[in-house]
């Protein structure tokens, strides 16, 4: 992924750009309200410091890996007005698809049931079914929140867009997301709960 803009009744609502140097993100630019840009730095084969900045404020995140190269933990801080922080916790099946999510500030956790390497219900702090059509899921990512149900922060949520939260399911999600495919079968574009977002 290299582009994502959302929209929301057809006004852009966020654009995010990604930097790579030699296939690894470097910087992500998300342009709303000032603009938040997130810089990576990779310690060792296991650890990655994010820092996210934007007017005068920051939070920061220490990823720890597992050996699939998939967060298994996160310490997230918030340095503002107010300053909080958090624990994440992961957990992944055989096949790398993420199966346990865990949040210390807010004390909740999910975890994801697949069938036929298709994530199928999330129960846990909130619930829900999924249902799929019959469209493969080439190159796609999971937006957790929205198409899961799981409430990972929007800053956490671009881990999972870059792929570090695991494997995809094996089909385009059809539970609340209406999907377009371009001529090789890519998705270019997806609508859930009134956002449209274009890749």
């Amino acid at each position: 992924i290299s582009r994502l803009s959302m929209y929301e009744d057809r006004d852009l609502v966020d654009l995010y750009e990604f930097y790579y140097r030699n296939d690894s993100i470097v910087r992500i630019e998300q342009d709303n309200d000032g603009g938040i840009t997130y810089t990576f730095n990779y310690v060792d084969d296991e650890t990655i410091n994010v820092v996210a900045q934007a007017d005068g404020e920051y939070e920061a995140f220490y990823l720890k890996l597992n050996e699939d190269g998939y967060i298994k933990s996160c310490s997230q801080s918030y340095h503002g007005e107010v300053y909080w922080s958090n624990n994440w916790n992961f957990e992944y099946n055989e096949a790398g698809q993420l199966v346990y999510v865990s949040s210390s500030r807010y004390s909740e956790s999910w975890r994801i049931t697949y069938n036929d390497s298709n994530a199928v219900g999330v129960s846990g702090s909130d619930s829900r079914s999924i249902s799929y059509g019959n469209l493969e899921g080439k190159g796609y990512w999971v937006l957790y929140d929205w198409m899961y149900g799981i409430e990972l922060d929007d800053e956490m949520e671009v881990f999972g867009l870059l792929g570090l939260l695991g494997k995809p399911s094996k089909n385009l999600p059809s539970s609340g997301c209406s999907w377009s495919v371009d001529a090789d079968g890519y998705p270019d574009s997806v609508y859930i709960d009134g956002i449209s977002m274009n890749f």
